[in-house]
């Protein structure tokens, strides 16, 4: 019952990982932007700038924050509901964590899709979610 019990723990600060990752990418300005600016005597510069997510890729951007922080609050909802207090049967506990390993699963893909990019920022998300399925077997 312990196990369990630190297995929402650890799904809970794997929840808050996602969401400080989100919020550091969202409001520091970690990527690089140029500005091109033209004078009328024909010289040009380039002027490079950091920016924040948002200033670099549009709105469109928060589909890319949003979508760990949505995967890791189901990987949390499924720790809550495969606790062995709620009475249920061990197949329907079986199928709660599968859900919370198959989330788990879908964030290594998600990161190796966008290591270059983000990717780095869930990294100890993926380390909380791992340790996760460990102590949830």
């Amino acid at each position: 019952m312990f196990r369990l019990r630190s297995a929402i723990t650890i799904a809970g600060l794997s929840h808050l990982s996602t969401m400080i990752a989100g919020l550091i990418l969202l409001f520091i300005p970690l990527f690089d932007g140029t500005d091109v600016l033209n004078n009328d005597s024909g010289i040009t510069q380039i002027v490079i700038t950091k920016q924040t997510i948002l200033e670099t890729n549009n709105p469109n951007a928060l589909i890319m924050l949003l979508f760990p922080w949505i995967i890791t609050g189901i990987v949390m909802f499924t720790a809550i509901m495969s606790d062995p207090i709620k009475g249920e049967q061990q197949r329907i506990r079986w199928r709660w964590k599968s859900y919370g390993w198959a989330c788990t699963l879908v964030l290594i893909i998600f990161i190796t899709l966008t290591i270059s990019s983000i990717g780095w920022f869930y990294v100890p998300t993926l380390l909380l979610l791992i340790t996760y399925c460990i102590v949830n077997k």
